[in-house]
């Protein structure tokens, strides 16, 4: 596939169902970086259409700071979804692996644009979320008849 265009795999939207994001009042800027006990946890849904056994949907909910602990400027609870399209190229493992991988990066590389452009407009500055790591083991994804 020396041609983009051949990518097996396309995007056909990407859209946030919340985003709520809050500066801690009581957070205390330092120079120092965020504590490193403090992560986003990302969890990610993947749904096969049922009506449309191509199409998937990658849903990643993305919470950071719950307990708004002081240590660190915000609060997140943000969750992104990516509508994808399988071409008839990919057989159905492949597919649902290759769904994974891609819309793991396309929804959590939004998901912390966003969220860098948020708070860059709030009171504590700007926050940069690390890399989110997908731990492969392909989620099941769910089919209706």
């Amino acid at each position: 596939m020396s041609n983009p265009a051949d990518f097996p795999i396309s995007v056909e939207q990407v859209v946030f169902l919340r985003t709520v994001v809050l500066a801690v009042p009581t957070h205390q800027p330092t120079a120092d970086a965020l504590p490193s006990k403090f992560s986003p946890q990302n969890r990610i849904d993947i749904r096969q259409d049922e009506l449309d056994g191509k199409r998937y949907f990658v849903t990643m909910n993305c919470k950071f700071n719950e307990e708004q602990s002081p240590e660190v400027p915000y609060s997140l609870d943000i969750e992104c979804m990516g509508v994808f399209r399988v071409d008839e190229t990919l057989e159905a493992d492949a597919a649902k692996r290759a769904v994974a991988i891609t819309g793991h990066g396309v929804v959590f590389g939004a998901i912390r644009e966003a969220i860098a452009w948020i708070t860059s407009r709030h009171v504590f500055g700007p926050l940069t979320l690390g890399l989110s790591v997908l731990n492969f083991q392909p989620p099941p994804v769910e089919t209706k008849s």
